[in-house]
């Protein structure tokens, strides 16, 4: 493996399949959050820091195309 791949794996989006670097801050937030509907539902696992582990990077992907469509509606983008 190069080097290059090597600090390439060791970034969390990209170890975790999460490119919006999504996350909970706690464990009832986790719970919440990963139910139908809510945006970390596809989530497969939280790492030790309580940011969403993904099966693939395009659920990862999906997960922030949506919290970003959230954040929108309430005016946090811009």
């Amino acid at each position: 493996m190069s080097n290059d791949n090597q600090t390439l794996n060791e970034v969390r989006s990209v170890r975790n399949n999460n490119p919006g670097n999504l996350r909970a801050s706690d464990a009832a937030t986790q719970k919440k959050l990963t139910q139908p509907g809510y945006v970390l539902d596809k989530a497969i696992g939280f790492d030790k820091d309580g940011f969403a582990i993904f099966p693939d990077k395009e659920t990862g992907l999906s997960a922030m195309q949506r919290q970003i469509g959230i954040d929108a509606s309430r005016g946090m983008t811009g």
